[in-house]
This record gives C-alpha cells, sequence and structure tokens, in this order.
C-alpha cells in the first residue's frame, strides 16, 4: 500500500468515525462531507484518472 493509499484510507476512518456524530451536528456533517470530498479526489489522483472541475 502506498503512502497515498494509507493517507486515503486515515480520511475514509475519520468521515467513519464523525458519521454518528453527524446525525446531531450540522458541523460535524459539514466537516465530514468535506473529508469524504478531499478523500474521493485523492482517490481519482492517486489512481492516475485526474480530476474533475466541479
Amino acid at each position: 500500500m502506498s503512502k497515498m493509499d494509507d493517507l486515503i484510507s486515515d480520511l475514509d476512518t475519520a468521515a467513519g468515525m464523525l458519521l454518528v456524530a453527524s446525525m446531531k451536528d450540522e458541523t460535524v456533517r459539514a466537516a465530514m462531507e468535506k473529508i469524504t470530498h478531499v478523500s474521493v479526489e485523492l482517490g481519482i489522483i492517486a489512481s492516475g484518472e485526474g480530476t474533475e472541475q466541479a
């Protein structure tokens, strides 16, 4: 597993840890959504597929 894969895994774990708290707190939900977005984008970059502009 590469360093990038390890970092993405850590982001995914953090998002999962925030899941329950996000059901009650909008700030936590927003943070979780940002973490998930970054994780997905990093996964795309790591796979060599590039990124799309939102």
